[in-house]
């Protein structure tokens, strides 16, 4: 299957010119667009990407948020930490 293929091309094509990365997905693959670009960045599986989309629901409210509120997303009975936080703003802000 090649959509997983079309959808990294498309995201990096609109990286570089600028657009909004999810506007050319339909509306129910945003949420699997999401999930999989934070399961790209080391560190970060399934239930990080779930526990992140689902206390702040979107990547660009994700960027916004200071390091210190991110390591305290609650994962079950314990919370993302310092470190993982700041390799996802890093990963997720390009620096």
């Amino acid at each position: 299957d090649d959509q997983p293929m079309h959808w990294i091309l498309s995201h990096v094509y609109n990286l570089f010119m600028g657009g909004d990365i999810l506007s050319h997905l339909p509306r129910g693959s945003r949420s699997v667009a999401a999930a999989a670009m934070l399961c790209a960045i080391p560190g970060v599986g399934k239930s990080v990407a779930s526990s992140l989309l689902t206390e702040y629901e979107s990547i660009s409210n994700i960027c916004k948020l200071p390091v210190d509120q991110i390591s305290e997303t609650k994962m079950g009975n314990r919370r993302l930490g310092p470190k993982l936080a700041g390799n996802i703003l890093r990963a997720l802000n390009g620096c």
